[in-house]
């Protein structure tokens, strides 16, 4: 009879540490997919700057276009903006800046993926330009592929 409650005893046990196992493991599996799909986000935002920084317009590169909306001419940059817009299927925000300063913003959300800042000279003057993909908090669990 000692032995069989001893037993009862071991298997409530094991049973117990079954269970804490895998509530751990499903909650590392849990963050691990948040965190995979951010890095996704992060790589096609990435990739959408490399892929803007390429573009020639009107015969323009991306220098000579970000330097002329700067200066106040902002039609090339205008035409990227519709490209985008074609392209990317949620807000998205593209910020430009000359010497720390910022020229021209559009889109309308602060809060999402951001691409690296893309360092642009043209004509000894300096320039940066970044892109966010916006999300609302709710949509970040969607997969993006």
């Amino acid at each position: 009879m000692k032995g069989q409650t001893e037993m009862v005893g071991l298997l409530i046990i094991v049973v117990l540490i079954v269970f804490i196992g895998l509530f751990a493991v499903v909650l590392m599996s849990k963050n691990t997919n948040e965190d995979d799909v951010t890095a996704r986000r992060s790589v096609v935002a990435d990739n959408l700057m490399n892929a803007i920084t390429k573009v020639r317009i009107d015969d323009k590169s991306i220098e000579q276009s970000v330097a002329e909306c700067c200066d106040g001419n902002c039609e090339t940059i205008g035409k990227i903006d519709r490209v985008i817009s074609e392209i990317v299927e949620e807000d998205y925000k593209v910020m430009i800046f000359q010497n720390e300063n910022e020229c021209r913003s559009s889109g309308n959300c602060d809060f999402g993926i951001s691409s690296s800042e893309y360092p642009l000279r043209y004509y000894g003057n300096r320039y940066k330009i970044s892109i966010i993909l916006c999300k609302s908090l709710n949509e970040w669990d969607r997969p993006y592929f």
